[in-house]
């Protein structure tokens, strides 16, 4: 029912918690899903940058800061899966700032098209940067799982193939206009 009322938002599964449960701060860790479109990159290139973001370091150059919070994340993993004329970046870790996902794949592409050298993200990481890395568009950017310990969620095959269905027309509707307007290198 709430799926028929939610929109970019979708309930798949259920579970019975208990009464202290908060979803923000129980989660052992959460993934992202980042739809990017092949912009010709490098995919060598790509997936050098990506294992630079694995591990724990300052994200200071790839987050929207707030006074008081610790930039130091741990990204406990970052793949890129190649798909037909675009890539899925997932990328996982226990807490995230603001924007730090789009910045991280926005960092990928620059990485893919030459215009960003591994040893820059390196500095970044450290601490050292001049300036950030601007944040990808947020509608490709999907929380694809959280973890909790102890819980298990029962899927809801209705909700699943509803956003399957959003997904997917979401998702075909950027590649088409990203063909249209010369955003992309790729063959529709």
């Amino acid at each position: 029912v709430l799926n028929h009322h939610l929109r970019d938002v979708w309930v798949l599964g259920v579970s019975e918690v208990p009464e202290e449960f908060h979803p923000r701060f129980w989660a052992r860790s959460k993934t992202y899903r980042y739809y990017l479109v092949n912009e010709g990159f490098d995919l060598e290139r790509v997936l050098e940058c990506a294992r630079l973001f694995e591990g724990t370091h300052d994200f200071s150059a790839f987050a929207r800061l707030e006074p008081g919070r610790d930039p130091v994340r741990e990204v406990s993993s970052l793949r890129v899966l190649p798909r037909n004329g675009y890539y899925v970046i997932e990328v996982t870790g226990k807490s995230f700032l603001w924007e730090m996902v789009r910045r991280i794949v926005n960092a990928l592409r620059f990485c893919g098209l030459g215009l960003l050298e591994p040893e820059e993200i390196r500095e970044m990481l450290s601490g050292k940067y001049r300036k950030k890395v601007p944040p990808a568009p947020p509608e490709n950017l999907v929380l694809w799982h959280i973890e909790y310990p102890g819980i298990k969620f029962k899927t809801d095959d209705r909700g699943l193939a509803k956003a399957k269905r959003d997904l997917f027309e979401r998702y075909s509707r950027a590649l088409t206009r990203a063909a249209l307007f010369g955003d992309c290198l790729v063959e529709l």
